[in-house]
């Protein structure tokens, strides 16, 4: 079962109504449970984000929604209707965005809704530095809708020093590259939050929730020329096995 709510409406604990349609063994569900009328945003306030259309395409659950905001809204899920967890944070220029859970099909129930502001870029920055931590390790995934299409590589950050290894760029070795193909944790939050403020079209980031750096992000950049690597482009970084190394 699955419900989208938004950031106005509040979690339910009777059964949701309305089925739309069955996938195999599980019924797709899109409800809004309304609560008490929010008061009215004062003089100059933007309107709260609202749901558009909710959706299963193939085996992904598509949520599409109005940010009313280029400040970052998130979209949180839950499996309870009790505790929410962040899925996504988005910061978007046009009117409507979407936003696909490729997850959805692993638990039986999972509710949505929309908070904003979300968590923004520089707060998450901070937490991530507090403790500074100045030794890491982890491997980074770049895709991109421009050549080189995907560029990886195992990334080593040690008291701000950079060491790229086993890097790859289109299926093929790199015995040398721009380091700007492979930014590490730090590069990543200024990227975010350059993007962001530059006006780009759509900004997505998806925080890892024991340590709070990017562990997924993506950036449409498409008709911007802003000099770096990454401009022109939609690109996507993601991030796994991250590891602290202890100094």
């Amino acid at each position: 079962m699955f419900c989208a709510v938004s950031s106005e409406v509040a979690p339910v604990s009777h059964p949701l109504r309305g089925p739309l349609g069955r996938l195999g063994a599980l019924t797709v569900v899109v409800a809004l449970a309304l609560t008490a009328p929010a008061a009215s945003p004062g003089p100059g306030a933007l309107p709260p984000p609202r749901w558009v259309k909710n959706s299963f395409i193939g085996s992904s659950f598509v949520l599409s929604f109005l940010p009313e905001s280029t400040d970052w809204v998130a979209v949180e899920w839950t499996d309870n209707a009790v505790s929410w967890r962040e899925l996504v944070n988005v910061s978007v220029t046009s009117a409507s965005t979407v936003y696909a859970d490729l997850e959805a099909r692993a638990l039986p129930f999972r509710a949505y809704r929309l908070r904003s502001p979300g968590t923004r870029s520089e707060d998450a920055a901070r937490a991530w530095d507090a403790p500074p931590r100045r030794n890491y390790r982890f491997h980074l995934d770049r895709i991109s809708s421009v050549a080189p299409f995907l560029m990886q590589a195992n990334i080593e950050i040690r008291n701000g020093e950079k060491l790229l290894t086993e890097m790859i760029s289109d299926g093929l070795p790199l015995g040398d590259a721009d380091p700007e193909y492979f930014p590490g944790v730090e590069e990543l939050f200024v990227r975010l939050e350059q993007a962001r403020t530059d006006g780009a079209r759509q900004v997505w980031v998806t925080y890892a929730d024991n340590l709070g750096y990017p562990a997924r992000c993506t950036l449409d950049l498409r008709g911007f020329e802003t000099g770096s690597v990454d401009g022109g482009a939609l690109v996507q970084y993601r991030i796994s096995n991250l590891v602290l190394i202890a100094e």
